[in-house]
Protein backbone atom coordinates (compact mmCIF):
# COMPACT_ATOMS: atom_id res chain seq x y z
CA UNK A 1 0.00 0.00 0.00
CA UNK A 2 1.74 3.73 -1.26
CA UNK A 3 2.29 5.72 1.62
CA UNK A 4 0.30 9.24 1.11
CA UNK A 5 0.04 13.18 2.25
CA UNK A 6 -2.55 14.46 3.65
CA UNK A 7 -3.83 15.58 0.09
CA UNK A 8 -3.83 11.61 -1.17
CA UNK A 9 -0.59 12.23 -3.20
CA UNK A 10 1.84 9.53 -3.42
CA UNK A 11 4.53 9.84 -1.73
CA UNK A 12 6.90 7.11 -3.84
CA UNK A 13 9.71 4.76 -3.68
CA UNK A 14 10.53 3.08 -0.30
CA UNK A 15 13.56 5.42 0.24
CA UNK A 16 11.50 8.25 -0.01
CA UNK A 17 9.03 6.44 2.77
CA UNK A 18 11.74 6.86 5.35
CA UNK A 19 13.15 10.32 4.55
CA UNK A 20 9.55 11.98 4.01
CA UNK A 21 8.73 14.71 5.18
CA UNK A 22 6.86 15.19 8.86
CA UNK A 23 3.58 15.98 7.35
CA UNK A 24 3.23 12.94 5.44
CA UNK A 25 0.73 10.02 6.35
CA UNK A 26 1.98 6.49 7.27
CA UNK A 27 0.76 3.79 5.51
CA UNK A 28 -2.06 1.21 7.30
CA UNK A 29 -0.07 -1.66 6.54
CA UNK A 30 3.31 0.09 7.80
CA UNK A 31 1.51 1.93 11.24
CA UNK A 32 0.05 -2.43 11.93
CA UNK A 33 4.19 -3.54 10.98
CA UNK A 34 5.89 -1.08 13.39
CA UNK A 35 3.45 -1.01 16.37
CA UNK A 36 3.54 -5.06 15.98
CA UNK A 37 7.49 -5.23 16.40
CA UNK A 38 8.12 -3.24 19.25
CA UNK A 39 9.59 -4.90 21.80
CA UNK A 40 8.54 -2.96 25.05
CA UNK A 41 5.13 -3.20 25.42
CA UNK A 42 4.95 -0.14 27.25
CA UNK A 43 6.11 1.59 24.37
CA UNK A 44 3.59 -0.65 21.95
CA UNK A 45 0.38 0.85 23.94
CA UNK A 46 1.47 4.20 23.50
CA UNK A 47 2.00 3.92 20.01
CA UNK A 48 -0.89 1.72 19.02
CA UNK A 49 -3.40 4.44 21.81
CA UNK A 50 -2.05 7.41 20.15
CA UNK A 51 -2.92 5.79 16.85
CA UNK A 52 -6.03 4.37 17.58
CA UNK A 53 -7.27 7.11 19.03
CA UNK A 54 -5.88 9.91 16.86
CA UNK A 55 -4.55 11.91 19.75
CA UNK A 56 -1.91 14.20 20.20
CA UNK A 57 0.06 13.60 22.94
CA UNK A 58 -0.82 16.45 25.18
CA UNK A 59 -4.31 14.78 25.32
CA UNK A 60 -2.89 11.08 26.94
CA UNK A 61 -0.39 12.76 29.63
CA UNK A 62 -1.07 15.26 32.35
CA UNK A 63 0.12 18.22 30.15
CA UNK A 64 -0.15 21.91 31.11
CA UNK A 65 -1.10 23.81 27.71
CA UNK A 66 1.36 26.67 26.97
CA UNK A 67 -0.82 28.60 24.83
CA UNK A 68 -4.37 27.98 26.84
CA UNK A 69 -2.63 28.05 30.18
CA UNK A 70 -4.56 25.07 31.41
CA UNK A 71 -3.55 21.84 32.63
CA UNK A 72 -5.26 18.75 31.64
CA UNK A 73 -5.24 15.06 33.22
CA UNK A 74 -5.11 12.73 29.80
CA UNK A 75 -6.20 9.18 29.79
CA UNK A 76 -7.28 7.94 33.25
CA UNK A 77 -8.56 4.84 33.87
CA UNK A 78 -11.89 6.19 35.37
CA UNK A 79 -12.29 7.51 31.93
CA UNK A 80 -12.33 4.42 29.99
CA UNK A 81 -15.42 2.15 29.26
CA UNK A 82 -15.05 -1.04 28.00
CA UNK A 83 -18.26 -2.73 26.30
CA UNK A 84 -18.43 -6.64 26.49
CA UNK A 85 -20.56 -7.40 23.89
CA UNK A 86 -18.75 -5.41 21.09
CA UNK A 87 -15.52 -5.92 22.60
CA UNK A 88 -14.57 -1.82 22.29
CA UNK A 89 -12.78 0.51 24.79
CA UNK A 90 -13.98 4.04 25.05
CA UNK A 91 -11.72 6.61 25.80
CA UNK A 92 -12.67 9.82 26.98
CA UNK A 93 -9.62 12.03 26.53
CA UNK A 94 -9.17 16.14 26.63
CA UNK A 95 -9.76 18.15 23.43
CA UNK A 96 -6.96 20.85 23.18
CA UNK A 97 -8.40 23.09 20.08
CA UNK A 98 -11.78 23.41 20.52
CA UNK A 99 -13.24 25.21 23.18
CA UNK A 100 -17.32 23.84 21.86
CA UNK A 101 -16.04 20.49 22.98
CA UNK A 102 -13.36 19.73 25.59
CA UNK A 103 -13.44 16.38 26.11
CA UNK A 104 -13.76 13.98 22.51
CA UNK A 105 -14.59 10.17 23.17
CA UNK A 106 -12.56 7.99 20.13
CA UNK A 107 -12.42 4.24 20.70
CA UNK A 108 -10.43 0.98 20.32
CA UNK A 109 -12.15 -1.76 18.89
CA UNK A 110 -11.07 -5.44 18.69
CA UNK A 111 -11.32 -5.38 14.90
CA UNK A 112 -8.07 -3.97 14.89
CA UNK A 113 -6.07 -6.51 17.41
CA UNK A 114 -2.91 -5.14 16.17
CA UNK A 115 -3.67 -1.88 18.62
CA UNK A 116 -6.52 -3.73 20.59
CA UNK A 117 -4.20 -5.88 22.38
CA UNK A 118 -1.71 -4.07 23.01
CA UNK A 119 -4.07 -1.43 24.98
CA UNK A 120 -6.12 -4.28 26.68
CA UNK A 121 -2.96 -5.44 28.29
CA UNK A 122 -1.26 -2.59 29.19
CA UNK A 123 -4.97 -1.52 30.63
CA UNK A 124 -5.00 -4.45 33.01
CA UNK A 125 -1.01 -3.84 34.54
CA UNK A 126 -1.19 -0.03 34.33
CA UNK A 127 -2.46 2.32 37.61
CA UNK A 128 -4.95 5.55 37.58
CA UNK A 129 -2.93 7.89 34.93
CA UNK A 130 -2.60 5.60 32.28
CA UNK A 131 0.67 6.60 30.60
CA UNK A 132 2.56 8.35 33.85
CA UNK A 133 5.09 10.17 31.30
CA UNK A 134 6.44 13.73 31.06
CA UNK A 135 5.76 15.34 27.65
CA UNK A 136 9.83 15.03 26.27
CA UNK A 137 9.82 11.52 27.49
CA UNK A 138 6.77 9.66 25.61
CA UNK A 139 7.52 12.07 22.85
CA UNK A 140 10.84 10.28 22.49
CA UNK A 141 9.75 7.24 22.98
CA UNK A 142 7.12 7.32 20.24
CA UNK A 143 9.58 9.17 17.64
CA UNK A 144 11.95 6.45 17.91
CA UNK A 145 9.43 3.70 17.18
CA UNK A 146 8.65 5.96 14.13
CA UNK A 147 10.60 5.42 10.54
CA UNK A 148 13.29 8.45 10.02
CA UNK A 149 11.23 11.91 9.07
CA UNK A 150 7.82 11.33 10.86
CA UNK A 151 6.91 13.32 14.01
CA UNK A 152 4.59 11.95 16.36
CA UNK A 153 1.65 14.29 14.75
CA UNK A 154 2.20 11.65 11.90
CA UNK A 155 0.42 9.14 13.81
CA UNK A 156 -3.07 11.66 14.67
CA UNK A 157 -2.67 12.71 10.53
CA UNK A 158 -2.54 9.02 9.12
CA UNK A 159 -5.20 7.57 11.44
CA UNK A 160 -7.46 10.26 9.80
CA UNK A 161 -6.94 8.89 6.57
CA UNK A 162 -7.52 5.36 7.51
CA UNK A 163 -10.86 6.41 9.12
CA UNK A 164 -11.75 7.62 6.10
CA UNK A 165 -10.20 5.09 3.78
CA UNK A 166 -10.28 1.15 5.54
CA UNK A 167 -13.33 2.30 7.48
CA UNK A 168 -15.18 4.32 4.82
CA UNK A 169 -15.90 7.18 7.75
CA UNK A 170 -17.63 10.38 6.56
CA UNK A 171 -16.41 14.43 7.42
CA UNK A 172 -19.10 14.35 10.22
CA UNK A 173 -17.77 10.92 11.87
CA UNK A 174 -14.33 12.08 11.63
CA UNK A 175 -14.41 15.63 12.87
CA UNK A 176 -16.79 13.62 16.40
CA UNK A 177 -13.39 11.50 16.57
CA UNK A 178 -10.72 13.66 16.31
CA UNK A 179 -12.52 16.73 17.73
CA UNK A 180 -12.10 19.08 14.97
CA UNK A 181 -13.67 22.49 15.94
CA UNK A 182 -14.21 22.79 11.49
CA UNK A 183 -16.04 20.45 9.65
CA UNK A 184 -13.55 21.23 6.89
CA UNK A 185 -10.64 20.31 8.15
CA UNK A 186 -12.29 16.78 8.55
CA UNK A 187 -12.93 16.88 4.77
CA UNK A 188 -9.66 17.00 4.06
CA UNK A 189 -9.47 13.37 4.72
CA UNK A 190 -12.43 12.65 2.94
CA UNK A 191 -12.00 14.37 -0.32
CA UNK A 192 -8.69 12.67 -0.85
CA UNK A 193 -10.55 9.29 -0.77
CA UNK A 194 -13.13 10.63 -3.06
CA UNK A 195 -10.59 12.18 -5.62
CA UNK A 196 -8.86 8.24 -5.48
CA UNK A 197 -12.30 6.94 -6.15
CA UNK A 198 -13.18 9.37 -8.90
CA UNK A 199 -9.83 8.76 -10.64
CA UNK A 200 -10.57 4.81 -10.33
CA UNK A 201 -14.26 5.49 -11.66
CA UNK A 202 -12.28 7.25 -14.99
CA UNK A 203 -9.85 5.06 -15.51
CA UNK A 204 -12.73 2.65 -15.89
CA UNK A 205 -14.67 4.27 -18.56
CA UNK A 206 -11.80 5.37 -20.56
Amino acid sequence: MPVVDARGRVIGSPLEKEQAPKSKVISYDRIKDIIENIPSLRTRAIVATQYALAARIGELIVYRHPSLGFETQGLLKQNIEYHEKSKVFTCTIPNFKNKKQPFKKPFISVTEKFVFEPFARWYKQTGEQVFPLKFSRIRQLISEALPSGFSTHALRHSRATHLAEQFNFNAYEIKAFLGHARLDTSAIYVTQDLTRSANKLKEGLI
